[in-house]
């Protein structure tokens, strides 16, 4: 893979975690835990922990092509970069 769209998806996973974590961040600061919700709010609270899930397996998207495209499975590698090339 080359470096452009290992960057490329390295960035976009971790924005659409990023993305699902505020979408269930959001919901969970709009509903109150304290009283019994509709059958309309239960509906759309399964898709939030939908959307909850798909963004871990961005997440973990991100962490494998981190480390398998960009660092080349190298815990020492990923540690010897510049904070300059960490923040790109």
């Amino acid at each position: 893979m080359d470096a452009m769209t290992a960057d490329w998806l390295t960035r976009g996973t971790v924005r659409l975690a990023m993305a699902a974590y505020l979408v269930r961040a959001t919901w969970d600061l709009a509903t109150p835990t304290n009283r019994a919700i509709s059958a309309q709010a239960d509906r759309i609270a399964k898709i939030v922990r939908l959307i909850w899930t798909i963004g871990g397996l961005f997440y973990l998207a991100h962490v494998l092509v981190a480390f398998g495209a960009i660092h080349e499975w190298s815990q020492p590698a990923r540690g010897n970069m510049l904070p300059s090339e960490q923040n790109n």
